[in-house]
């Protein structure tokens, strides 16, 4: 397939979001909401919006966002999965490269700081305030084909590659062509039961550009 942009969702996909943030949003929970989520609980409310997420935890208005990235998050560094740099850096030798996540601007902000990756090597870069709408709804593309149209581009030169069944269905309900990053066997299940293409490293995203 040949492509202009190739998109990536951030969290689990490009970083190992999800190992990175359990401690974070445990020591939020416990300092600011009084109560102690488990690991497993985080994880299966993980992929909602902060405010959402937060609240199925037990959290009780108002969620403060602002605290949880300023003083707990800020201790528990982001950490990329080892291929994502050389991966990032060789598509941008030959692509636009963007992010679509439904993260927070200031944490994606924050993360793309400390990781060294707020150098331009992201042309396109979309976050939780720029739609009202979430995965899995398609609308959450709506920005990024209405900037593209100014440069004559559709959804037909757009790829998204992200590790959740989400991600491949609003990306196909919005025309964009998915392919599946899945590091664990029920993601491959998972990507499998939708019949959508998967990779289990990023390097072998290639192998579908050529």
């Amino acid at each position: 397939m040949r492509k202009q942009i190739i998109f990536f969702d951030y969290d689990d996909t490009l970083v190992d979001t999800i190992n990175s943030r359990i401690p974070a949003i445990i020591s939020y929970c416990e300092s600011e909401h009084h109560i102690s989520p488990s690991s497993e609980s985080i994880r299966n409310v993980w992929g909602m919006p902060f405010d959402q997420m937060m609240k199925a935890l037990g959290c009780k208005e108002p969620i403060d966002k602002e605290s949880y990235i300023d003083s707990h998050a800020v201790h528990h560094p982001i950490i990329p999965f080892p291929e994502s740099e050389e991966v990032i850096k060789t598509l941008g030798k030959s692509f636009s490269v963007g992010i679509l996540t439904a993260l927070a601007r200031k944490v994606l902000d924050t993360d793309l700081q400390s990781l060294n990756w707020h150098d331009g090597r992201f042309t396109h870069l979309y976050a939780q305030e720029d739609s009202t709408y979430h995965k899995p709804h398609p609308g959450v593309f709506d920005p990024v084909l209405s900037d593209i149209k100014k440069s004559n581009l559709t959804a037909a030169d757009i790829l998204y590659i992200g590790d959740r069944a989400t991600d491949a269905q609003s990306a196909l309900g919005a025309g964009i062509d998915f392919i599946g990053i899945a590091r664990t066997e029920n993601t491959q299940e998972t990507f499998n039961d939708l019949a959508v293409p998967f990779v289990t490293t990023l390097q072998d995203v290639f192998t579908h550009l050529s």
